[in-house]
């Protein structure tokens, strides 16, 4: 963190001296244009053309070590905005399929090389063209869809068409993570986005909450499909019920209401309430649904909270 006191121009200005290493960095001399932009009380200075830098690249071993400890690591370097990810060793030829799976469910990537112990992917999206608005409302249109889906489940088996669904949720989440992420770190993908710090933190906390509610009803629709002696009258009403809640949730986040978020938090307690009484001396077998209900609606909580940030 660098201190810069400011100097008086003239009548009605004052100047600052930028440090010499960051102009350095973008390639900025005397007589080039800084842009300066009002994000809250604070005034942010970037350069009006980002200098040129080597894409960043990491390389990651996949020899002795687990595939889900691997996928972890790919999608931290995914995350951190890494232009190139490199994994090679002997476990490319032992897991290389798995490994272009993981690659492949993550927006953005592409493989441009690719050897029986080598594979490298390269990034070739542009993250000023993508919009965190536009990512959370298509993953909200996905996650609405699980749950008509998933309420029809009760009767029919649509657990499999849930489950690729919410591999599409985890792909936008990651993606909305990248770009917030990116945001912090980028004055150029903060000023796209017209972000405030604020709204990005929200986007950040609702975006990881909804990919909790897409792990929920995929659960939800294996346990419809292996509870069979629950009363489908009192499940799909729960349902619903927890479908709607979120859906209020979600419109007062689209649509910056945070009367409509303070209600949906507020009637929290009564729709657990109802989710116990309705599970009350039940069999075992359903004891696994009232469980993710409470967590479904623990989830859409959260959601309205966000709201109130």
């Amino acid at each position: 963190m660098d201190f810069r006191k400011l100097i008086g121009f003239g009548k009605s200005s004052y100047v600052v001296s930028v440090p010499k290493a960051w102009a350095a960095e973008h390639h900025l001399t005397k007589g080039d244009v800084l842009v300066l932009q009002r994000v809250g009380t604070d005034l942010l200075i970037s350069a009006d053309r980002p200098g040129k830098t080597e894409p960043k690249r990491i390389t990651l071993q996949a020899d002795n070590k687990p595939l889900h400890l691997l996928e972890t690591e790919i999608i931290a370097a995914y995350l951190c905005n890494y232009a190139l990810i490199e994994i090679k060793g002997e476990g490319v030829k032992a897991h290389g399929a798995e490994i272009k799976r993981m690659l492949h469910n993550l927006s953005g990537l592409e493989l441009v090389e690719q050897t029986a112990t080598h594979i490298v992917a390269k990034d070739l999206l542009d993250l000023q063209e993508v919009n965190t608005d536009t990512l959370i409302r298509r993953t909200d249109l996905i996650l609405r869809s699980m749950h008509e889906d998933a309420t029809g489940g009760i009767h029919e088996d649509y657990s499999e068409s849930i489950l690729h669904r919410d591999a599409d949720v985890n792909r936008l989440v990651f993606l909305t993570k990248r770009v917030i992420r990116a945001a912090f770190h980028e004055p150029s993908v903060a000023k796209t986005l017209n972000a405030s710090p604020s709204d990005l933190l929200r986007a950040w906390t609702l975006t990881t909450i909804l990919e909790h509610i897409g792990d929920t009803t995929k659960r939800l629709a294996r346990t419809y499909r292996s509870t069979t002696k629950t009363p489908f009258k009192t499940t799909r009403e729960l349902h619903v019920a927890l479908c709607n809640a979120y859906n209020d949730a979600l419109k007062a986040y689209h649509t910056k209401n945070p009367a409509l978020a303070s209600t949906v938090e507020y009637q929290t307690k009564r729709r657990a309430q109802l989710i116990d009484e309705s599970f009350a001396k039940r069999a075992t077998a359903t004891e696994k649904l009232a469980t993710l209900y409470h967590q479904f609606n623990t989830h859409i909580s959260d959601a309205a909270r966000s709201v109130l940030l």
